[in-house]
């Protein structure tokens, strides 16, 4: 295996780690919150400084937590497809006022004109492309598939199953893919393109998740009832982490009725940068960024 490919495969190979940071000490169903609040924020707010805001926070998190290379891999995994964004949607929108380019042409698109309004807002996706991204990649990192698959069994064990696999399986793939790739070079002539390598990967984990259902159900798990068992109790991590999401979610709900961190996209983009828009970025990057205040020992600093 080629440098190139070993490095790309243990990139994508990123996972859950027990190193000891704030997401890693608090339950399982606490850091989803967590994360799940972070994401709430970048579905209501398009403003860049909010985004900017939220990233700066999953980013400080994600050295606490010792996941900051994973996390950096997922945002220059997005940066592309943020770009793509960028570049499309000035084409496929023909909306707003300031022409920045008229009269352009793109065979089977016809002619068409670039304003300024759409080149902002095709930013501006790409942007929180990149943050659901990096959101992404820290719960990945952070959150134990072994423990969300004791905690789903309370209710389902078929939910359990499902999202225990669908988080483990990920490594997996990442090294067929891999594999595929490298026995591609030791084939004579044309190399075959990427589209088959990826859908020779997808069809082999069809039959992968087929054969697992199967080994499963022929170990009982299809018969298995919900288990409830007690939960031990609460840390100051679990209680630290809460409260960053409840925070988060309470300042992002409260600015929005207060009209905070506006954006408009057409017909002519408008991005709230008072004072007091640029304090409750800040303020609510600080909330989202409370679980840095646990100690390695899981108690407040």
């Amino acid at each position: 295996m080629s440098p190139a490919t070993a490095t790309v495969t243990r990139a994508l190979s990123f996972g859950y780690r027990p190193r000891g940071g704030p997401l890693q000490r608090a339950r399982v169903t606490v850091a989803t919150a967590w994360c799940v609040s972070l994401g709430l924020v970048v579905a209501l707010y398009e403003s860049p400084f909010v985004l900017a805001a939220v990233l700066v926070a999953v980013l400080a998190v994600a050295i606490k937590c010792r996941v900051a290379g994973e996390v950096a891999f997922a945002v220059a995994i997005a940066s592309p497809l943020a770009l793509l964004m960028a570049l499309i949607n000035p084409i496929a929108s023909q909306q707003g006022l300031t022409v920045l380019a008229d009269g352009l042409h793109l065979p089977l698109l016809g002619s068409f004109d670039v304003t300024r309004e759409a080149v902002v807002y095709g930013l501006v996706l790409g942007f929180r492309a990149i943050v659901i991204f990096a959101i992404a990649a820290l719960y990945v990192c952070t959150v134990d598939p072994d423990e969300l698959l004791r905690v789903l069994r309370r209710y389902s064990v078929r939910s359990a199953i499902t999202a225990s696999l669908a988080v483990r399986l990920v490594p997996v793939l990442a090294s067929d893919g891999a594999r595929m790739a490298e026995a591609r070079q030791c084939r004579p002539g044309e190399p075959p393109s990427s589209g088959t390598v990826v859908r020779a990967t997808f069809a082999r984990s069809i039959d992968r998740a087929g054969d697992a259902a199967l080994a499963l159900e022929t170990r009982g798990y299809a018969l298995a009832a919900p288990l409830r068992t007690r939960l031990p109790a609460r840390t100051s991590a679990d209680w630290l982490v809460a409260g960053g999401a409840l925070a988060a979610v309470s300042f992002a709900v409260a600015g929005k009725v207060a009209g905070l961190a506006s954006f408009v996209d057409y017909p002519l983009t408008y991005v709230a940068s008072d004072t007091r828009d640029l304090l409750f970025s800040a303020a609510l990057a600080l909330a989202a960024a409370v679980p840095l205040i646990v100690s390695r020992g899981g108690g407040a600093q």
